[in-house]
């Protein structure tokens, strides 16, 4: 009994901790915030890289990327990275050493911010999954046009992340 009492105190203490260092919502934990801005050089990069591709993004009235909100978080942000990883560029050949280029950052930039979410503020949110699971949705139902549509909203997606590590 009196160790049961220790275990689930210890374990109150150790929650009250985790609380007081993440202050609330996920996104506010200083630990994760503190990762990410050290990619900030790399992901300014990788901004400039994909302003100058040249889309054959031709579909104008459907959006593949959600709009995207500042408080999607982490793992928001790492889903959209898996989903360009594991989706688009597995379907794609580079045309270009830019587009290479582009694939392999994003592909350094994922695994770092892989690492941001072993901090205990990085979750999983069914929000941000069911978001990912529309935009992967809609990429499929594109079929060939989905390569191009990722690739001519990329900047887009940067220019988000950008703004979240900023």
């Amino acid at each position: 009994m009196k160790a049961s009492f220790v275990a689930f105190a210890a374990l109150l203490l150790t929650l009250g901790l985790h609380l007081q260092s993440c202050q609330g919502k996920r996104e506010d934990c200083k630990a994760a915030s503190e990762c990410l801005q050290r990619l900030k050089p790399m992901i300014e990069d990788l901004l400039k890289m994909s302003k100058s591709l040249n889309t054959k993004d031709d579909i104008k009235h459907k959006k593949l990327l959600p709009k995207m909100k500042k408080k999607q978080g982490v793992y928001g942000l790492k889903q959209m990275l898996d989903f360009y990883q594991e989706d688009v560029f597995k379907k794609h050949s580079p045309d270009s050493k830019t587009e290479e280029d582009i694939m392999n950052n994003l592909s350094r930039l994922r695994v770092d911010v892989g690492g941001c979410l072993n901090h205990p503020s990085c979750k999983y949110s069914p929000k941000e999954d069911a978001m990912i699971k529309r935009m992967r949705t809609t990429f499929v139902e594109l079929k060939e046009k989905g390569v191009h549509k990722a690739f001519g909203e990329l900047p887009r997606m940067l220019d988000w992340i950008n703004d979240y590590v900023h």
